[in-house]
């Protein structure tokens, strides 16, 4: 056996021992653990905001901030933002509010009240669920594809395109198929939607848009050594290199990064229930190193090694050390710091949040090898840290700069060896949470909101959502196809939604054996192949005692009118093509709609003046026209639908998102209230 291979084997027999130890734990997880992954806002184009979870005030959104259920995204005009979330992508164009009502391990449970919205699901495993939850239907996706979905502005049409994969739209209690190729329409509210289908018709701007950052992923050089479950893999493609060093495998050195740079240096903190304190960084490939693997300090240079390519990735708010100690601090110039340092290569991470022996031992071994797992449960007292002690690695701040999310850039002080000698490696720090930490500091300036009709929006939903998404069901009749959720229950804020969770399988050729796309197979000799595991979503509620944000300026979207508060009711895999079929007919003959938009009974706003150029629909204000089909059984022939365009989205400074390069069978369906939305139907 030559040196090579037994070089390799070194570096695998630790992993495999720690993941056949996990193997034999038990399937689920404490209830209270986090989920093992979020979404991540990896593109701003325009005005983009965004409302955490609960926290019942707008503010900017931030590349890099990592989402979870309960959270708000809006579009404004003119603008486009794009979130990665497993094995999802998620394009949003101008004038659209998305959020999620699920998101843990096996289920991604998307609300779009209002807007334009691509979703591209790259692989579909066994038990997994990808919803979509409209005003007027909710779609699951039942083969992987990409597809496209619309509501207009007055919430009472939704159009879903399947460009390729094919799902089910439930509503009404009935669930309609729909194919290749195939667009199916949904007009009217409540119980009284009427249904029908016409050919896809040609992608548009957004579509083609979505599809260029698709095949960006599809051809990442970094998919040879990261799961394409890690989130922004991808944008280490062009912000650094990858090397194999003896101790460690593959490893990515990030490039154009200023002398003295150290992970975690570059960026703030924020509080997001249910990890606590997370990093936010400011680089637009800093997400991936940041919140999976362990960073090495390699020949002068840092470099990051990311965890094992074929187990399903756990997401962690920072892999750091928090330095404290009684002595610590003294004649730093600011009080009381509070440091931090990267943990090394094969370190054990001490989560600062409540989780289960389980969890703990599941988000170390699927981040980096650890030689002894037995080693995961100890005290951190007493442990060697080898980070600690590179010059520079320790970044400190001010509690203050710390606690209300201010940039450490510029803030931070690097302590000496011999500033460091009296301080110790601490697990947790004694810092509380304000509602800056909440926002992610950005608590001033004007940021654009949806109108509150268009917040307060009911979708219909098949899969019950979270607890924490703090939506209502309302229940429809039937159940679910064999395979999904049971419908037809109330969640209401406050009740405990709970799912599963569990150790890394172990049975690797039964995985193998999964119908699994061409990304999933073996890439320049890497294996792509990864294990799945169901996860608890939490069931913490949000800390209203903490401090009130400064005043600011909210802007919404568009004028709001009264209105009365309505509500509508309502599987393997392949990988998609890379492109899409552009040869698609179009139907005729449109058919004209009243435009008068319901009342909200008891809500009364008043409309502020438009701050943008209004974007170009495919219906007028009053009234509005749709195109529809004219049936003609058994065939069909339909009008070419009017094309959406799109303006060229702004740069928007301050925070307020920047751009980064980087007839149907019974069934189930309930309707539930949340997010805000944006403003068009595709015809």
């Amino acid at each position: 056996m030559n040196a090579y291979r037994i070089w390799k084997l070194s570096l695998i027999a630790p992993l495999l021992l720690a993941l056949a130890w996990l193997g034999a734990q038990p399937a689920v997880a404490d209830e209270g653990d986090p989920p093992s992954r979020v979404g991540r806002i990896s593109y701003l184009g325009g005005t983009v905001s965004f409302e955490p979870a609960n926290a019942n005030d707008w503010t900017n959104a931030s590349l890099n901030r990592p989402m979870t259920v309960g959270d708000r995204i809006w579009v404004d005009a003119d603008s486009k933002a794009e979130i990665e979330v497993g094995g999802a992508t998620l394009h949003l164009g101008d004038k659209t509010g998305v959020s999620f009502l699920n998101l843990d391990d096996k289920t991604i449970q998307v609300r779009l009240s209002e807007g334009a919205l691509g979703l591209r699901v790259r692989e579909l495993k066994d038990g997994d669920i990808y919803e979509v939850d409209t005003p007027n239907a909710a779609f699951t996706v039942t083969k992987a594809g990409a597809f496209r979905f619309d509501v207009n502005e007055a919430g009472d049409y939704t159009g879903i395109t399947a460009l390729q994969g094919a799902g089910d739209a439930t509503t009404g209690g009935h669930t309609y198929p729909v194919h290749p190729g195939e667009r199916a329409e949904f007009r009217g509210q409540e119980d009284n939607v009427e249904y029908h289908t016409v050919k896809a018709a040609q992608p548009d701007k957004l579509d083609q848009w979505a599809n260029e950052r698709n095949t960006r992923d599809e051809q990442s050089e970094s998919a040879k050594y990261v799961s394409r479950d890690v989130p922004g893999y991808e944008d280490l493609d062009n912000n650094g290199q990858w090397r194999d060093e003896p101790d460690y495998g593959p490893m990515w050195y990030p490039s154009n990064v200023p002398a003295g740079w150290a992970p975690y240096g570059f960026g703030h903190w924020v509080w997001i229930d249910p990890w606590g304190w997370t990093w936010v960084d400011d680089e637009p490939w800093g997400f991936a190193p940041f919140h999976y693997g362990r960073w090495a300090f390699v020949g002068g240079y840092w470099g990051w090694c990311p965890g094992p390519i074929f187990a399903r990735p756990f997401f962690g708010p920072a892999f750091v050390g928090f330095v404290g100690g009684r002595h610590w601090g003294f004649g730093f110039g600011f009080g009381s710091p509070i440091g931090w340092f990267p943990l090394g290569f094969g370190e054990v991470y001490h989560p600062w949040f409540r989780a289960s022996r389980n969890f703990i031992t599941n988000i170390n071994v699927r981040s980096t090898r650890i030689a002894n797992v037995n080693s995961i449960h100890a005290n951190v007292n007493g442990m060697h840290f080898a980070n600690m002690r590179v010059p520079g690695a320790v970044t400190a701040v001010s509690r203050n700069t710390f606690v209300n999310s201010q940039s450490v850039r510029g803030a931070a002080f690097h302590p000496s060896a011999s500033q460091l000698s009296s301080a110790r490696v601490e697990s947790r720090i004694d810092a509380s949470p304000t509602m800056r930490s909440r926002m992610g500091g950005q608590v001033s300036g004007t940021v654009r909101v949806p109108p509150a009709s268009v917040q307060n929006r009911a979708v219909v939903s098949r899969a019950t959502p979270s607890a924490s998404a703090h939506t209502v069901t309302r229940p429809a009749m039937g159940t679910m196809r064999s395979g999904s959720q049971m419908a037809g229950r109330v969640e209401r804020p406050g009740t405990q939604a709970t799912g599963n969770s569990g150790a890394f399988s172990s049975r690797r050729a039964a995985e193998l054996q999964q119908s699994r796309p061409p990304s999933a197979a073996r890439v320049g000799g890497a294996n792509q192949a990864r294990g799945a595991s169901p996860a608890n979503r939490p069931n913490e509620s949000f800390n209203r005692g903490a401090s009130q944000p400064a005043a600011r300026a909210t802007v919404n979207s568009r004028p709001t009118p009264s209105a009365s508060n309505r509500a509508t009711s309502g599987n393997r895999s392949d990988r998609p093509p890379q492109s899409y079929n552009n040869n698609r007919a179009a139907p005729q003959s449109p058919r004209s709609y009243s435009s008068e938009r319901p009342t909200y009974s008891g809500r009364s706003y008043s409309a502020p003046p438009r701050s943008y150029s209004t974007p170009s629909r495919s219906y007028g204000s009053s009234p509005r026209s749709y195109s529809a089909p004219r049936y003609s059984a058994p065939s069909r022939s339909y009008s070419a639908p009017a094309q959406r365009s799109y303006s060229t989205p702004r740069s928007h400074s301050g925070g307020g998102g920047r751009s980064s390069s980087s007839g149907g069978s019974r069934s189930s369906g309930s309707s539930s209230g949340g997010s805000g939305g944006s403003s068009r139907g595709r015809r």
